[in-house]
């Protein structure tokens, strides 16, 4: 991808700037990068792959995104090492999705995000960077903003409390550092109950969670309310089956 420069994005604040790693900065040529299909929907979803080595997996999930019609996808325990790029293309379809992916630095196989870009949503593309194995974000250029979009994901409750804590802190970082002229968006895996939302936090959440609250929903909700996001899987009436991101291999559990 020639039209792409690396540079490195330094950052400065009290309190937090000892979180954050220096990490490349991919961006496109904004003589490219051209403004995103007004009159087209734009189709924004996350997804726990679980696993995204094997290119069997890569072709399956690029062909249901297409065949969605999803422009972005968040994609979560994706276990590729490092950071980088590449192109799964969809086969029977003259169309392929850009995968950017941000990994573990010490190429272990754990972890790790992504987000999927659609041919549209790639034109559009106007930076990308891979913050962590547990966060990245891609800048897309639009008509009256640009959207930020932010691929998380977050620690199990059975994870340690630093490592919780660290997450958060170093998701608040990157976000008060984005534009505030964007669209955000954050999404992912969150590891997380919010239970049903009432008049004392609708602005936060929707009528249609799931289970009891517990101390990652909690986690949640103060960063939705400090930088004032709205739950929006939780807003609109669905199946409990599209309310959840992860299950476990047997089927029984699931968050």
């Amino acid at each position: 991808m020639s039209e792409y420069s690396t540079t490195i994005h330094a950052t400065a604040s009290a309190g937090t700037d000892a979180l954050r790693n220096q990490s490349p900065v991919v961006l496109a040529n904004s003589m490219r990068a051209v403004l995103l299909n007004r009159n087209r929907t734009l189709g924004i979803g996350c997804w726990n792959v679980r696993t995204f080595l094997d290119p069997g997996t890569q072709n399956l999930t690029a062909r249901s995104l297409y065949q969605y019609n999803v422009d972005v996808c968040c994609l979560s325990e994706v276990r590729i090492p490092n950071s980088g790029s590449l192109e799964i293309k969809i086969l029977g379809a003259n169309s392929h999705f850009s995968l950017y992916h941000s990994g573990p630095r010490d190429f272990s196989v754990r972890h790790g995000v992504a987000n999927a870009l659609s041919k549209q949503a790639n034109r559009a593309l106007l930076a990308w960077e891979p913050v962590t194995e547990r966060m990245s974000y891609v800048r897309l250029k639009g008509h009256s903003k640009s959207i930020s979009i932010v691929s998380v994901y977050a620690p199990t409750s059975a994870a340690e409390q630093h490592g919780k804590e660290t997450f958060y802190l170093q998701l608040q970082a990157l976000v008060e550092r984005l534009s505030r002229r964007d669209l955000l968006i954050v999404a992912g895996a969150w590891n997380s109950r919010t239970e049903r939302g009432d008049s004392t936090n609708s602005h936060l959440i929707g009528r249609f969670g799931l289970g009891c609250r517990c101390e990652n929903g909690e986690r949640l909700l103060n960063f939705a309310y400090q930088n004032l996001l709205f739950v929006t899987n939780m807003g609109f009436q669905h199946r409990h089956k599209h309310l959840l991101t992860w299950y476990s291999n047997d089927g029984h559990t699931a968050s």
